[in-house]
């Protein structure tokens, strides 16, 4: 088998995931912005908003 990524070999593979998990109530119909912040240990900030509309 070729593969693209060299760690995809067709067999079980040890994996480590990571991430960030955000849950909200339903919202109502319309335009909403979500925002986050997060700060790293150095005391960077990183902010990230999402506009979404809820048809």
């Amino acid at each position: 088998m070729h593969a693209i990524d060299p760690c995809v070999t067709g067999t079980a593979q040890s994996a480590v995931a990571d991430g960030y998990l955000v849950v909200v109530k339903p919202l109502p119909w319309g335009v909403h912005s979500l925002v986050t912040t997060a700060h790293d240990i150095a005391g960077n900030a990183l902010t990230i908003s999402y506009t979404i509309t809820v048809t």
